[in-house]
């Protein structure tokens, strides 16, 4: 049987929208990850907490950019570092090397995206297996985190453990925008 892409249906079959079930974070959400990201009990946010995803990982995973702005400024404001390339870990403690971008990217949280790599997140970390945050977004169609993507210089012909990479996958899936964004790119 022929590998598929990460986000290839079959024929019939619906896509989900991943974003759709996480509501936004009310107000007070806010001030609680406020009040985590000043206080001394919580050492450093590179912490795994339960999921094993750090808070940023949580936060940029569910789309809350509100959340992720608190949390990438707490450093600046004299709080924990904020372990901006963490990766996630399994529950045997390996790493299965996803991060706050390759999650947000992957869910097409547009915004999340932009906030990462405005504070430096390194787009050529790879997730399981191999995926790159660029092949994630344009395996999902998500053609606005491409774009931020390519602005932020993400290689456009990174390959992953299988060879693949994001313009096949956005081929395999027609998502045409992406496409277009891609051979822009000058995506091989």
């Amino acid at each position: 049987a022929a590998r598929r892409c990460q986000g290839q249906r079959q024929p019939g079959q619906q896509q989900r929208d991943v974003r759709e079930p996480c509501p936004a974070p009310n107000a007070a959400s806010i001030s609680l990850v406020n009040l985590l990201a000043t206080t001394s009990l919580t050492p450093s946010y590179s912490v795994h907490l339960c999921g094993h995803r750090t808070p940023l990982m949580a936060a940029s995973s569910r789309g809350h950019a509100r959340c992720v702005v608190v949390l990438l400024g707490t450093s600046r404001r004299g709080g924990a570092p904020v372990a901006l390339d963490a990766q996630t870990t399994e529950k045997s403690g390996q790493a299965s090397r996803s991060t706050a971008l390759l999650l947000a990217a992957s869910r097409g949280h547009a915004e999340c995206v932009q906030l990462l790599l405005s504070r430096g997140a390194n787009t050529q970390l790879p997730g399981p297996p191999g995926r790159y945050p660029l092949e994630a977004a344009a395996d999902a169609g998500y053609a606005d985190c491409v774009r931020l993507l390519l602005n932020g210089h993400a290689e456009v012909d990174a390959r992953n453990d299988e060879g693949w990479i994001a313009l096949t996958c956005a081929c395999e899936n027609g998502h045409a925008p992406c496409v277009s964004l891609l051979l822009e790119a000058r995506a091989n």
